[in-house]
């Protein structure tokens, strides 16, 4: 009888723990880099194991790689960060300085430790991460307010390297771009890599262009120059007024996050 209630017992127990694993949230561990689409963001974070994480993004330059293990929802959440009180600054040139990890831009640095506490308001933005790709590798354009407010790049490792551009379509219509490399067409709310086939450090022609049925309607020309030394990542989006495309050119060097630069292209129809 005792054995009997024994048994019972382990398989309630048993049953009880799958029950809360069934329940728990799905989550994911994902290697990250963000940057905003209009304006830098401050004064948000998410929320990692169960600690909210604060982080500062910027419009010119990807936050440094975050190394996340979370929900498979990421959120953007609102929030405050305020400085440690009485926590010394170590000089530049101290051991302590040194050995200061550096961890995400404008929360955590060298120099005064800050905390994010998160409110009570909505997320600011947030999308839905994959559970069954293993280790995700991943760009994220935030641009709160248009749907979820996040759009997710793959990015493996290889699959971006140095001396190549991703041309992101965020224009309504398919577009293609010619390189001597040669033509490739990109739906809207797509992108490709594409190695532009241009001499290293030397001048290569680029033309984005609108297929039609009667041919080809231009949207921008022009010379650009052929790094081995960065990746670039341009942003395609149609201008305000509907008259040809705006281009945003973000250059990531990967090994020195510090010094991106940042063009910005306003192109008509045919305007080189």
């Amino acid at each position: 009888m005792k054995s009997k209630s024994i048994g019972t017992f382990l398989f309630y127990a048993g049953s009880l723990a799958t029950f809360a694993a069934e329940l728990a949230p799905p989550t994911v561990e994902a290697r990250l880099k963000i940057i905003a689409l209009r304006e830098p963001i401050v004064g948000v974070g998410f929320i990692q194991g169960k600690k909210p994480t604060g982080i500062a993004i910027g419009t010119d330059i990807f936050t440094e790689e975050i190394a996340y293990h979370g929900s498979a929802r990421f959120e953007l959440i609102p929030g405050t960060i305020t400085v440690k009180p009485d926590t010394p600054i170590p000089s530049e040139d101290s051991d302590a300085a040194s050995a200061t990890p550096q961890v995400n831009r404008g929360i955590t640095n060298r120099g005064q430790p800050r905390e994010f506490t998160s409110s009570d308001k909505p997320p600011l933005a947030w999308i839905d991460l994959p559970t069954d790709q293993g280790t995700l590798h991943l760009l994220l354009l935030v641009n709160p307010g248009i749907d979820n407010g996040i759009k997710a790049i793959p990015d493996p490792p290889g699959a971006f390297p140095l001396g190549t551009t991703r041309y992101f379509n965020l224009c309504p219509m398919k577009i293609s771009v010619r390189t001597p490399s040669g033509t490739q067409s990109i739906d809207p709310n797509s992108s490709k890599v594409i190695r532009s086939g241009g001499k290293p450090y030397d001048y290569f022609s680029l033309e984005i262009f609108q297929p039609t049925n009667t041919g080809e309607s231009p949207l921008f020309s022009g010379r650009i120059f052929q790094s081995e030394e960065v990746r670039k990542l341009y942003l395609i989006k149609p201008r305000v007024n509907g008259n040809g495309i705006s281009i945003k050119v973000i250059e990531d060097r990967m090994l020195t996050p510090s010094k991106p630069t940042v063009q910005r292209i306003e192109s008509g129809p045919g305007k080189k």
